[in-house]
């Protein structure tokens, strides 16, 4: 049996404490049941506001979506409206002025709540949670901050999908992890499809946060956005090979390396993308000093994009993978690869030839991450 937790103890301490989070954060959010809604859908991103420079490139592909049917793109920023950076407010408000966005912000009770908890995920709950609460049309469509879409039909298909089906959500697949199993048939949330509708006549904006408890038998985590699917109407429109480039897992690497004094990044290290997002935003120089520092880089230990981390487990597997994503996005955008791009990444690649070398000398074999089509857990 599949379970999170083997033992009791571990189950009810983990309960108690998710259960102490619960209790601090339910206040904070409220929503209304959803009348009249709107006609068409709602993409929803969430965005910290770090990474405000990546909805450039977020954006840059999801301005290329046939969007007959978008009402609006709602971006969730997690610090209060003084805090953000109004510059690039503006900046994205002009070169995307096609786009209907909305941005929101917390206020201070929320920031505080959150801030004194300190923990990511609680963050990306209300990032979610919040637009939804000011979302006017009955669908909407949760976008990852890092998923840049190369498939101009995705977002119709999916709002057709839901409609016609009468469902309450669509996934692109079923998530597994945290004891929870494919046969449970919840959606991962990214690029999920849901009936806004349904999620405010039924449920609190709490339940989409993690919840410990046992389903099916088994000690488990839904973790974001699982929970209010048990008893709702789903199922799949799985991707199509090529339609987008996501490097997973991106913003909760961004928030380690930030958090930690000296990071070692994953084998599956996706940090490498945001110099070529900020690229994407106009920082061609930004490009070049992280090209240098890959190519000046003696040992593992590199300024990544300002912060020392160490690279060690970046291997030529993973570079080539990422090599192969950033072209697939340049192609897209530019028809080519640009210069300063490929300048790049040919440091890049460099690098991790070089950190492969250096573990064989030392009888050491690198990581090789494992790719699918998209990961199975949430992002």
């Amino acid at each position: 049996m599949h379970e999170k937790y083997d033992d009791n103890l571990r189950f009810y301490l983990a309960r108690l404490r998710r259960g102490a989070l619960r209790a601090a954060m339910t206040p904070i959010c409220n929503w209304q049941p959803l009348h009249s809604p709107a006609p068409g859908y709602t993409v929803v991103i969430g965005c910290p506001v770090g990474l405000t420079r990546v909805l450039f490139a977020n954006l840059a592909l999801l301005q290329q979506q046939r969007r007959e049917h978008l009402h609006e793109v709602i971006i969730a920023f997690d610090v209060i409206r003084s805090r953000a950076d109004h510059r690039l407010l503006d900046a994205l408000r002009k070169r995307f002025d096609n786009l209907p966005l909305r941005f929101l912000f917390y206020d201070r009770r929320q920031a505080r709540v959150l801030d004194a908890i300190g923990w990511a995920w609680c963050y990306c709950w209300l990032n979610w949670a919040l637009p939804l609460a000011h979302t006017r049309t009955r669908y909407a469509i949760i976008h990852d901050l890092d998923a840049l879409l190369l498939d101009r039909s995705m977002l119709e298909q999916r709002y057709h999908a839901i409609r016609e089906r009468g469902d309450h959500y669509v996934g692109v697949n079923y998530y597994h992890g945290n004891g929870i199993v494919e046969d449970d048939r919840l959606a991962v949330t990214f690029e999920m499809a849901c009936d806004v509708r349904e999620l405010r006549l039924n449920h609190h904006p709490i339940d989409l946060f993690n919840r410990i408890t046992r389903h099916q038998g088994r000690r488990i985590e839904f973790d974001t956005f699982l929970y209010p699917q048990r008893n709702a109407r789903r199922s799949l429109l799985p991707l199509m090979p090529g339609s987008m480039v996501h490097p997973t897992q991106l913003v909760c690497q961004y928030v380690e390396l930030h958090r930690r004094a000296r990071y070692v990044p994953p084998a599956r290290n996706n940090l490498p993308m945001l110099a070529y997002m900020y690229y994407l935003a106009g920082d061609e120089l930004g490009l070049e000093r992280q090209r240098q520092a890959w190519a000046d880089a003696q040992g593992p230990i590199v300024d990544l994009l300002g912060r020392p981390a160490d690279c060690r487990h970046l291997a030529p597997a993973h570079t080539a993978w990422l090599t192969a994503q950033i072209e697939r996005v340049e192609h897209a955008l530019a028809d080519r690869v640009r210069d300063p791009v490929r300048r790049y990444l040919d440091a890049l690649n460099r690098f991790a030839d070089r950190q492969a070398h250096a573990q064989s000398q030392q009888g050491n074999q690198p990581d090789a991450p494992v790719y699918e089509l998209e990961q199975r857990h949430a992002s």
